[in-house]
């Protein structure tokens, strides 16, 4: 690949990290084709160019598959620590500017709350699995895995296992909107109930920054009002990135109460947890010790304030607690 100022030749020993590994500890039996822990390409050594170093995470991983390109944005004075440019925390995709604070930390709360997320997008295979494993592994403690959903076969009663074992789970694909997403995952076989469970769909984009989350949505799951009807709303938007100002729309807001339901914690609750962890998270940086720091922190907060007056909306105990079977038989 080039760029604007021809093909750049880059030095460094490529290498992946192992897949099939479980962060946070445990190693459950996750069928063929499942990826804990990151799966990407990387590079040993920083990357000379010009008169500078490529020290930018998520350019690495975004032009992996196809070569690398000149981009001012990441040109800068060369840099001994080349961990930096391999994003392996919630905090890093924060700092290189995939994510705002405030969105990853609603994501962080929403993942701890046992949603499942979604990352798909035009970005290669490696951005996504890495954007979907810096998500899943915001606590290092809890085990996580990444399911490719363009390798190997995504079924409700494994995703429903996955769900119960009390692991994070994210799903990877390649679709470059909603839309698609959507129509994939029901040619996979998964019933609209069992998508809608899926709770978040990010769309990670390549840019000359680097990866971005272009749209963040949220799929509803489905509902029943007070007379027992089933309710299927539209999914919401809960961030969006401005190319322009190289910044992030907040749309969640208007639909915090629900999210709150959704995780169970009051309305208020959720609000203070977000703005607390997305401080922690423009703050702290990756390291070794980042396990650490999470669990520190994490044991400085309050404890979690139910959702008040009303069972919290989350997932029936029937057909695996992926679908809500209509007891009514006539069409709505």
């Amino acid at each position: 690949a080039s760029g604007g100022h021809g093909p750049i030749d880059i030095g460094g020993r490529p290498r992946r990290h192992p897949p099939g590994k479980l962060a946070g500890g445990r190693a459950p039996d996750l069928g063929p084709g499942a990826r804990g822990g990151l799966d990407l390409l990387a590079v040993d050594d920083h990357l000379p160019v010009g008169g500078g170093t490529l020290t930018h995470p998520c350019a690495l991983l975004c032009t992996a598959a196809g070569g690398w390109r000149r981009a001012p944005s990441v040109l800068m004075p060369a840099v001994p620590d080349t961990d930096a440019m391999r994003p392996t925390h919630l905090s890093d995709l924060v700092t290189v500017g995939t994510l705002d604070a405030r969105s990853a930390a609603l994501l962080w709360l929403l993942l701890e709350g046992g949603v499942p997320i979604v990352v798909v997008g035009p970005a290669d295979r490696e951005a996504r699995s890495s954007v979907g494993a810096a998500l899943l592994s915001a606590d290092p403690t809890r085990p996580w895995v990444v399911l490719d959903a363009d390798e190997e076969a995504i079924t409700t009663e494994r995703l429903a296992a996955l769900l119960r074992g009390g692991a994070g789970v994210g799903i990877t694909l390649a679709a470059n909107d909603l839309e698609r997403v959507l129509e994939r995952l029901a040619a996979a076989g998964l019933p609209e109930d069992a998508v809608r469970r899926l709770g978040v769909v990010v769309i990670v984009e390549d840019t000359v920054r680097g990866a971005r989350c272009r749209v963040v949505h949220y799929l509803r799951p489905t509902e029943r009002d007070a007379q027992g009807h089933l309710q299927r709303r539209p999914p919401a938007v809960l961030a969006a990135w401005d190319e322009r100002e190289d910044t992030f729309e907040d749309y969640a807001w208007g639909i915090t109460p629900e999210l709150a339901d959704r995780i169970d914690r009051s309305q208020a609750d959720l609000e203070e947890r977000q703005a607390d962890r997305a401080r922690f998270l423009t703050e702290v940086a990756g390291g070794d010790d980042y396990a650490q720091r999470v669990a520190t922190f994490l044991s400085t907060e309050p404890p979690r304030v139910p959702a008040p007056g009303h069972d919290p909306a989350k997932p029936s105990p029937f057909s695996g607690g992926l679908t809500d079977p209509d007891p009514h038989p006539h069409q709505h």
